[in-house]
């Protein structure tokens, strides 16, 4: 990047992002509503808002491609031609190149997007509109006389020490280009190439005032002809120029002002000033600063530090404590440490709230892709998206793009049928994918869920038999959940067909690999003829949490906070033991309850004795279903910051990972939902056997 854009290109890369993620989600809607005189408004203003502010950042290709499709909307905007099929396709076309020209961009790559065939395309099928602003009668101005100046002796020295022809340059720059300040820089930078700048009027100070109204003198020497200043410096938005020479130093010399706006380039005026606005929202970019991702991972490691220092001397206070009681000494150290333990949980917050972002930035890309791969497989389908707002840590949100399209895309392939055998099914002919997104205590849950054929469990364990991953033996005994965990394998598919969007199999082992990365798990529920469901989970935040800590079998653990209903203590004889299972009366539920240790290693230990005959349980949950598990003791709350058990030691089921304590200790982090569907599981199990024992006693 040249050193005169670098700054404003990047600002404008970026602000390009937000407007082409509308542009997006805008043509999808239009394409379902040709006639909402609102979605073609806001496509033009995007269109024009992309032209301006790429031809100021010196993107003249992307400029100059976006003034075309500009000119394209505008015809049938006007009503000059009808919209079809066809131009909604090509517009489609044009958001691609632009958002592939932005994309490089980054790299200084841009010129790399040839626009040329699309462009020629547009304008031999549909010929521009002869307007008013195509006109150059109808864009010309009047110049008004205005104020007089005089050179200064140090000016009059430079022009005769130059030696060149000496000349006064006016300058329009067009009502439409919402950063004029950078077009009047890009003009002047043009202008040094063709001779030597003496005086700038008014001052380029004056230029980023809110009173810069775009238009400009300069005293400028050159060897050149005036025709070939004008030349050099007209570039896009550029409304009029006007080169006067200057034939004596000594006289006062008149610089112009040009005449008032025209009512519609006031209009746009007053739409650059309020604030650009694109479907409904304003984007204030003035508000907002860019942080890199690198930057806020660092200064989430120093939050993460500064927990476990706050824990440290939590501890060392009770320490002291202990050993020297009721010293005013220990009274200020308590103070001085509460306070700095809430500067620290404030600052905390306030990290993990700057990088969360809505999931609607990675959403907002998914009804394209719905759209041209159904059009593209003859299916008729609609994209449902839910809890747009629902916000996730950056990170995640760059992880999760290609796990997502990996389920849409098999999802549209495999799980959706053909209208005619929907209609054939007694099923609307019309078929549903939904993209849900929602906030579960300490997760977040991302749901990817059809209502086509479903996963033909049959053919899937004979795919996995012929594939040698399973036995014959095992296949009689296997779970549906364990066979349907066989889909995430590399390279497992059940489809027969090879194309570009295959069956299931094709990249899920990329959704399981990503979604282990960000900690979470992914799980599988289909239904014959009715629909499949991924359901991914997610911790809320990837490293810093508040948990319970609590004490099982000589072990400690975490339990997050946001995860658990309640903890309460009752007597043993309040637990019931129906047929192997134990369970509370809780209000009008009846809540099955485990210990934790057993629950983590998968035995049925019976109930030990505790002081008082008190049995402390935490109740967790996850949307409908709730467990309770049984404890020693509990603790106490703790902030902790989250560690890999995978990457540090192994993964193990049930829990999410483990932490250091102020005191140095280590305790194991609970993974709730996962809790919940491990107990789910075993009683399935447990249902099953005693079904068996039923089956054989009759």
């Amino acid at each position: 990047m040249h050193d005169i854009f670098g700054e404003y290109k990047i600002h404008f890369l970026e602000e390009a992002k937000e407007y082409l993620e509308t542009l997006n989600s805008d043509l999808i809607a239009f394409e379902k509503n040709p006639s909402d005189r609102h979605l073609v408004d806001n496509l033009f203003r995007i269109m024009h808002t992309l032209k301006s502010s790429a031809a100021a950042v010196g993107m003249d290709g992307l400029s100059e491609f976006a003034h075309d499709a500009e000119d394209l909307i505008q015809q049938f905007r006007s009503g000059s031609i009808k919209c079809n099929g066809d131009i909604i396709d090509i517009l489609f076309i044009v958001f691609d190149q632009m958002k592939s020209c932005t994309e490089l961009a980054w790299d200084g790559r841009e010129t790399e997007v040839d626009f040329t065939p699309l462009k020629n395309r547009i304008n031999t099928l549909y010929k521009k509109e002869v307007t008013g602003k195509n006109d150059s009668s109808a864009r010309a101005r009047e110049w008004i006389q205005g104020d007089m100046f005089t050179l200064s002796s140090k000016e009059k020295k430079l022009i005769k020490k130059d030696k060149n022809k000496l000349f006064l340059v006016h300058v329009q720059i067009d009502s439409e280009e919402p950063i004029k300040w950078l077009r009047a820089e890009l003009i002047l930078n043009h202008m040094m190439n063709t001779g030597k700048i003496i005086r700038i009027i008014p001052d380029k100070s004056h230029f980023q005032s809110n009173q810069f109204a775009g238009h400009f003198s300069v005293v400028l020497t050159s060897r050149r002809k005036p025709v070939d200043i004008e030349k050099a410096i007209t570039t896009d938005l550029v409304k009029r120029v006007r080169i006067d020479p200057i034939e004596y130093l000594d006289s006062p010399i008149k610089h112009h002002v040009k005449h008032t706006l025209a009512k519609s380039n006031v209009i746009l005026d007053q739409i650059q000033k309020s604030g650009t606005k694109v479907s409904g929202k304003r984007i204030n970019m003035e508000n907002s600063i860019r942080v890199s991702i690198k930057k806020l991972d660092e200064l989430m490691h120093l939050v993460g530090e500064l927990v476990v220092a706050n824990s440290s001397l939590k501890f060392l206070e009770k320490r002291l404590n202990d050993q020297i009681r009721n010293d005013p000494l220990i009274y200020e150290i308590n103070i001085l440490n509460d306070k700095l333990i809430r500067i620290s949980a404030d600052l905390q917050k306030g990290v993990l709230k700057t990088r969360m972002l809505p999931v609607d930035t990675i959403f907002n890309q998914y009804g394209r892709i719905v759209r041209d791969l159904s059009k593209k497989e003859k299916k008729e389908i609609d994209l449902i998206i839910k809890g747009r707002e629902t916000e996730v840590d950056k990170k995640v949100i760059d992880i999760l793009h290609d796990p997502l399209t990996h389920l849409i895309r098999n999802a549209v392939d495999h799980g959706i049928e053909p209208p005619e055998e929907r209609i054939q099914k007694n099923k609307p002919p019309r078929a549903r994918i939904e993209l849900i997104a929602e906030q579960s205590g300490n997760h977040i849950l991302i749901t990817v869920k059809d209502n086509g054929q479903g996963i033909n469990i049959e053919k899937l364990k004979n795919k996995a038999i012929q594939k040698g991953i399973i036995s014959r033996n095992t296949a009689n005994t296997i779970t549906e959940n364990e066979l349907l965990s066989i889909l995430f394998q590399p390279g497992f598919s059940t489809s027969n067909k090879v194309n570009s969007l295959s069956g299931r199999g094709i990249g899920l082992d990329v959704v399981n690999n990503a979604v282990k990365y960000l900690k979470g798990t992914v799980h599988v529920e289909t239904s014959t003829g009715q629909g499949t469901e991924f359901l991914i989970i997610l911790p809320l935040t990837l490293s810093i949490m508040t948990v319970i800590v609590v004490e099982s079998n000589g072990h400690r653990y975490g339990i997050p906070v946001n995860d658990i209903q309640e903890t309460i203590k009752i007597p043993e004889k309040d637990i019931e033991n129906r047929e192997c299972v134990h369970a509370i009366n809780l209000g009008d539920k009846i809540i099955p309850v485990v210990g934790l240790n057993d629950a983590l290693s998968n035995q049925h230990s019976p109930l030990p004795k505790y002081k008082h005959g008190l049995i402390p349980i935490i109740i967790i949950s996850y949307k409908d279903k709730e467990i309770g598990l049984i404890v020693n003791e509990i603790l106490g709350k703790q902030e902790i910051v989250l560690k890999s058990l995978e990457n540090n030691y192994k993964s193990i089921q049930g829990l999410s990972g483990a932490a250091i304590l102020g005191d140095g200790s280590i305790i194991l982090i609970v993974d709730t939902i996962k809790m919940i569907q491990i107990y789910k599981e075993e009683d399935q199990i447990l249902n099953q056997k005693r079904i068996e024992k039923v089956v054989q006693s009759t």
